[in-house]
């Protein structure tokens, strides 16, 4: 059974964090705004492109190493450097370069961006297109490994391993 819940003022504020914290969850979320329609439309796209993202990523990761305990436990590890290079608890520009850079390979990063940018501040739409674009290029991982996917999935040797 699926929970839905419609959220009102969804585009910025306590709306925008609640929309995003029940579509983490899984809930069907429908979103409503009063005046900013473009805003709301980049949060939902951040959202979606955020959850799709860490899809293709541990897709990604199962794909190269072709062992799920293994991939489950660099998953993780990757999930926890997510959150410590996102800008959420320390600025990313208060950081050294060398991890501002490293900030830039987990997509957590740039939903952190789109969300403060819509939620928080109300700035325009066009303020989150780099990060939706930025997030976007997650999705492509899978298709660089779908070669090796597709023998780990047909051949029967790499089963019970996955």
């Amino acid at each position: 059974m699926s929970h839905r819940v419609l959220i009102t003022g969804a585009s910025r504020g306590i709306g925008a964090a609640t929309a995003r914290l029940f579509a983490q969850e899984g809930w069907d979320v429908a979103l409503n705004y009063n005046q900013s329609r473009a805003e709301a439309e980049a949060l939902l796209a951040g959202i979606v492109l955020f959850i799709v993202s860490y899809q293709a990523i541990s897709v990604f990761i199962i794909s190269v190493l072709g062992n799920l305990r293994l991939g489950l436990s660099i998953g993780g590890g990757y999930s926890v450097l997510a959150f410590t290079f996102s800008g959420l608890t320390f600025p990313i520009m208060a950081m050294y370069p060398v991890m501002q850079y490293l900030s830039k390979i987990f997509p957590f990063t740039y939903f952190t961006e789109i969300f403060i940018d819509q939620a928080m501040r109300g700035a325009p739409a066009v303020y989150s297109t780099m990060p939706v674009v930025c997030m976007a290029a997650f999705v492509v991982l899978p298709i660089l490994v779908m070669p090796r996917l597709k023998r780990l999935a047909t051949d029967s040797k790499y089963w019970g391993k996955l």
